[in-house]
């Protein structure tokens, strides 16, 4: 499959807001969002230096395919569960996408779940497989 969304949180907004580019424009804004076949776009040693020394960026993103956004989504009553993980994609932190169980750095992933906590913090929910 084809990959052809880009999505990204947006710090402009109150609260957690991710932004959909498709084609370099942003398309949509959205609270939560639905994903398949992702790949996680690194921040690069200049992006990252500058976050951790200045204003907020958006130097990490995940590209893949956007399949439901909002109330079409469906969040897993145990997203906790074997089958879903959680993703840490904080750059004044780490480089790169990390499993926030054990650490191991992810590039790839089968689907993925955007959204956030009641106390408003980002939460992204993956699974590597089927």
């Amino acid at each position: 499959m084809r990959v052809t969304d880009q999505v990204y949180r947006n710090l402009k907004y109150r609260g957690v807001v991710y932004s959909i580019r498709r084609r370099g424009r942003v398309v949509k804004h959205a609270g939560i969002v639905h994903m398949i076949d992702v790949s996680v776009k690194n921040a690069t040693d200049g992006a990252l230096q500058r976050v951790r020394n200045g204003p907020r960026e958006v130097c990490m993103w995940l590209r893949g395919n956007v399949v439901g956004l909002d109330g079409a989504v469906h969040v897993p009553a145990d997203p906790g569960s074997v089958w879903w993980r959680r993703l840490e994609c904080d750059p004044r932190v780490t480089a790169y996408a990390r499993d926030a169980e054990n650490g191991e750095m992810i590039s790839a992933m089968s689907e993925v779940i955007l959204t956030a906590t009641l106390s408003g913090r980002s939460v992204v929910w993956f699974k590597t497989g089927d």
